[in-house]
């Protein structure tokens, strides 16, 4: 099933965030959600179900795939995170495990950025 075809149209328009329910990072992902508002653009955190992705590049893909912004967030379950957009495959960004918070929280800043169209840092 194509997630972009189950978007609520209903939905206010924001970056999605998507986590295994298992996240253990909850550090990391507070600096990335730091980042996204520092920018004024709305976020949205879901944990979602085993099965549903497996990798950061492929939690990324599936938030961007269901936000009506074309823009999301992957973590998974060894503290990697991934920016991905639209269609893309492959990341846009990616940072590993023990990334730097500065580093995390311009990974947010450049998720809104994207949807602003502003430059990246």
């Amino acid at each position: 099933m194509n997630t972009r075809d189950t978007r609520e149209t209903d939905q206010k328009p924001c970056i999605l965030i998507f986590a295994p329910e298992s996240f253990a990072y909850q550090a990391m992902l507070d600096q990335v959600k730091l980042g996204v508002e520092e920018e004024g653009v709305p976020c949205r955190v879901e944990l979602l179900a085993p099965g549903t992705a497996t990798s950061a590049d492929d939690y990324g893909n599936v938030a961007a795939s269901a936000s009506r912004l074309d823009v999301g967030v992957g973590f998974d379950n060894h503290g990697r995170a991934a920016l991905n957009v639209g269609l893309m495959k492959k990341p846009l960004f990616y940072l590993e495990a023990g990334s730097a918070p500065a580093d995390l929280r311009d990974l947010g800043c450049n998720a809104a950025r994207l949807v602003k169209g502003m430059p990246l840092k």
